[in-house]
């Protein structure tokens, strides 16, 4: 479940390409209020792309010592 949650999670690539086109849509809208609207749009994503990402290795990393233990123990 962590493996699959993790792939789903968007690359650093596609985080920036979106938050570009994101700027350009908020600098051709000329509207101060728009743009740090958009601002804090673009962080809180980032904040939960990234704690998103945090979670699924964590998750990967505990499944992992648990096989490991699991191994151990029955051998």
């Amino acid at each position: 479940m962590g493996a699959l949650l993790y792939s789903h999670t968007p690359t650093i690539e596609e985080q920036v390409l979106i938050e570009v086109s994101l700027i350009k849509t908020s600098k051709s809208s000329n509207s101060s209020s728009s743009s740090i609207v958009v601002v804090v749009v673009v962080v809180v994503v980032v904040v939960v792309v990234v704690v998103v990402a945090v979670v699924a290795v964590v998750v990967v990393v505990v499944a992992a010592a648990a096989a490991v233990v699991v191994v151990v123990v029955k051998s």
